[in-house]
């Protein structure tokens, strides 16, 4: 008898997303490589639970939105899961399984002793205003307090979340709990309990595989181009990275509102500048090449 796989199986689930169809198909991949039972593939993919919540949220012009919100822990098999929280519009339970199993392959293979989690409302934060941004975020605490904790499953920031919203979420979670509790959540400020450099240490994991790569084919980094596509948490300090620390010249960056290429270089530190009292850190400006090289505004 034939056998279904995880991709076309999925079509007909909750988790009926091209993202997932991809994890799926990466994984049939790597399981005909290691001839793994096929027994063992169906429940090694799909995941161990899966929550869905509606999020109501009072906004500053009075009326209230229903937001969607969702957590999907991968297995459990190693230990409590844990996995970013991301905040974008076209968020799907599909999506936020196959981030959730990819985070279960990365703890695997780094043999950290933790499953893989993800989790995220959808919903565009650059359209909230901080009060509204502040009640999302601590309104979905709120709803994932019964299925999350230091030894369950572990939230922390992602696309579309920072620090701030990780401080939110431990505050929301510590009141309820009576307490301060300062492992709900990493990356935190380090105020509160946080690491020094973790908010860069994705970016610059980047810049170090890059570097093993360009040393282990005898590149010089100084007569290297490079483009990078996102410039949020990672994106950016990966550019940055390469620019002043690699020597690379960065000549091309971009994000969800812009993108920029100018062949004589970017000026990436003046990219990566807030604009403005009310503008957040690290959102691209826009920014246009010239004679003179990179005007941002």
């Amino acid at each position: 008898m034939e056998t279904e796989s995880c991709a076309d199986a999925a079509a007909h689930t909750i988790y009926d997303d091209e993202v997932f169809q991809m994890a799926c198909e990466q994984f049939r991949v790597i399981a005909d490589y290691l001839n793994i039972d096929q027994n063992d593939r169906e429940w090694a993919t799909y995941p161990k639970r899966a929550v869905a919540v509606t999020l109501p949220v009072h906004m500053d012009d009075g009326s209230t939105r229903a937001l969607q919100g969702y957590r999907v822990q991968h297995h459990i098999a190693l230990g409590p899961t844990k996995g970013g929280t991301r905040f974008a519009p076209s968020l799907s339970m599909g999506e936020t399984a196959a981030l959730a199993m990819w985070m279960s392959w990365k703890c695997a293979l780094a043999q950290l002793p933790y499953g893989g989690a993800k989790g995220g409302v959808a919903v565009d934060p650059s359209k909230l205003s901080r009060p509204e941004l502040e009640a999302v975020s601590r309104r979905y605490m709120q709803e994932m307090i019964p299925f999350v904790g230091p030894h369950t499953d572990i939230m922390g920031p992602d696309m579309g979340t920072n620090e701030q919203i990780m401080a939110w979420f431990m505050d929301t979670y510590s009141v309820y709990m009576g307490y301060a509790v300062n492992e709900i959540v990493t990356g935190k400020p380090v105020a509160i309990g946080g690491t020094e450099g973790r908010r860069e240490a994705t970016g610059r994991g980047v810049v170090y595989l890059v570097e093993r790569a360009m040393n282990m084919l005898k590149m010089d980094p100084e007569k290297c181009t490079a483009i990078v596509q996102g410039f949020g948490n990672v994106g950016s300090v990966a550019a940055l990275s390469l620019a002043y620390k690699s020597g690379v010249k960065v000549v091309g960056i971009s994000d969800h509102t812009a993108a920029i290429y100018n062949p004589k270089g970017i000026d990436v530190k003046a990219a990566s500048l807030p604009k403005g009292p009310t503008a957040r850190p690290r959102r691209m400006r826009i920014c246009f090449s010239t004679n003179a090289g990179t005007k941002c505004s």
